[in-house]
């Protein structure tokens, strides 16, 4: 299969390291370092990958020689779902430990590193480490940077106190929001799952959809699903011209994960595609509203709509996070809810929720919040009363 090669963050800010910059790849400045940098599943997305990607190879672009050369040179890779580093990543080393000569990492030019192939899933993010555990230590050594944002990377160094690699003691460690300027070598599947896959929840029902996959001779798609256990199981299947699917063999309340498999009429597979999530329930009333009175706050809704809406579940407390229930309607159809009997000046919180018809609720609606007051005349002094009382009527 052919290799691609797809930079990662175009356009994004690019600054270089060098000299003293420890921690940084290929700084020698101190005996050793390692540098975790992230790239998130989007920025694969952009720079052109497929979920099934299998990334072979990975090149770096040196600002400048290290200082002497590498003795214990390292590349370790990971896959995450964590979008910020904040400690260290467990990572599998994929290339080294080799010896490799500064001169081998000339400034301004690409460098291929190969490693292990690891195939991407589509969703999560690729964590890139590089180390090496020196003897000695010179100023000299960097890679151009991309800025990626906060977070974003981790950079080490030590004169051995830290111990041998992964060094997991007494390393300075400092965050960083700058990247290796990378570009990775994949190859392709030889089939494309299917891309934009989406899940709805509804009562007693999940439906999903996506967009074809664009590799030729499909002609099956296969519905995976986890409903909690991590695993995912193959549940059913469609033909290549059926882009939905509605699966009803779910209970409310549950979370359910998906994904799609592509077959082609040779009989291979696709990976599994990006992944999509949701959970079934009864629908939530909306637009909901609080009209004050005195002593009384009138709450108005439009109902819930789709299957299962039995009644509505109406809320109140002190706060928008102390609600409690306070009554419930006497079926599902109904608009409006007064509630008496409140002191005036006093602020209350509103939700609602709809009640299933096999005793599951739906997510709280928006709260609202309403203060009841006395909003009729007032007369504050007897003798004002009694003015009003003699006085001729103004017509």
């Amino acid at each position: 299969t052919d290799k691609i090669i797809a930079e990662l963050l175009v356009g994004a800010n690019t600054t270089s390291t060098g000299g003293q910059d420890q921690g940084y790849p290929l700084n020698t400045w101190y005996k050793d370092f390692k540098f975790q940098g992230l790239y998130t599943a989007g920025d694969l997305s952009a720079a052109g990958l497929n979920p099934g990607a299998n990334i072979v190879a990975l090149e770096i672009y040196p600002s400048e020689s290290p200082g002497q050369d590498l003795p214990n040179f390292r590349v370790a890779t990971a896959w995450t779902g964590q979008t910020t580093l904040s400690t260290w990543l467990g990572t599998t080393v994929g290339y080294g430990p080799t010896y490799r000569y500064s001169y081998e990492f000339p400034m301004g030019t690409w460098v291929r590193i190969p490693i292990n192939p690891v195939s991407w899933d589509g969703n999560s993010n690729f964590v890139v480490e590089f180390s090496n555990d020196g003897n000695f230590y010179s100023p000299g050594g960097g890679v151009y940077l991309r800025d990626a944002g906060n977070g974003r990377c981790l950079r080490g160094w030590s004169d051995s106190q830290a111990g041998s690699y992964p060094f997991d003691s007494n390393l300075i460690t400092a965050a960083d929001h700058f990247v290796p300027w990378l570009r990775v070598v994949y190859t392709e599947p030889a089939v494309l799952p299917p891309t934009n896959l989406t899940a709805t929840g509804l009562y007693g029902q999940v439906d999903l959809s996506w967009t074809a996959s664009i590799s030729s001779d499909v002609v099956e798609y296969y519905i995976y699903r986890d409903a909690g256990t991590g695993t995912m199981a193959l549940i059913d299947s469609v033909a290549s011209g059926i882009l939905t699917y509605n699966d009803t063999t779910v209970a409310n309340g549950t979370t359910y994960t998906y994904a799609v498999v592509a077959e082609k009429s040779t009989g291979e597979v696709s990976s599994l595609s990006s992944q999509a999530t949701a959970i079934p329930r009864v629908a939530s009333p909306t637009n909901l509203t609080a009209t004050v009175a005195s002593h009384q706050v009138t709450l108005s809704w439009t109902v819930a709509t789709g299957n299962g809406v039995a009644r509505t579940l109406v809320y109140r407390g002190g706060a928008a996070a102390t609600l409690s229930i306070i009554d419930t309607t006497a079926d599902g159809t109904i608009t409006s809810y007064t509630d008496a009997n409140l002191t005036n000046g006093t602020t209350y919180y509103y939700a609602l929720r709809t009640l299933g018809a096999d005793g599951s609720v739906s997510v709280y609606t928006t709260t609202v919040s309403a203060t009841p007051d006395y909003f009729g005349p007032v007369c504050h002094h007897p003798e004002a009363i009694r003015a009003m009382a003699v006085s001729p009527l103004p017509f």
